[in-house]
């Protein structure tokens, strides 16, 4: 039975994919269209909600738990750094990772929340 942490671990699973998966058929040429790009903001917080969803997460796995942690680690770091940079409070962003490598992180988020939900 899917309880309430992991219906809400799946509607951010198939949100965070697709805002990844749709840029990558698009740089591959297979589909036509892409997703605008979503406020700094808004992304920083999809994407600390989803990691830490993956902590919550890692808990009650058994075979990935520690991958399930270190992406969560990653993706909890991805969406606070930009955002602690828009509010002035630091002064890099994460501007040198390419968008093909943040967009194939968002689908390995979204697989990992999606694994995480059904437990």
């Amino acid at each position: 039975m899917i309880t309430t942490r992991g219906y809400v671990s799946i509607v951010l699973g198939v949100v965070v994919g697709i805002l990844g998966i749709i840029p990558l058929l698009h740089q591959f040429g297979i589909i036509g269209f892409t997703l605008p790009t979503l406020p700094g903001l808004i992304m920083g917080m999809l994407l600390v909600a989803g990691g830490i969803f993956l902590l919550i997460d890692s808990v009650h796995e058994i075979h990935m738990r520690w991958v399930s942690v270190v992406l969560g680690i990653i993706v909890i770091f991805m969406g606070v750094l930009p955002t602690l940079m828009f509010m002035g409070v630091i002064g890099f962003s994460l501007n040198f990772i390419p968008e093909f490598i943040k967009n194939v992180l968002y689908v390995l988020i979204g697989i990992f929340l999606l694994f995480g939900a059904g437990d």
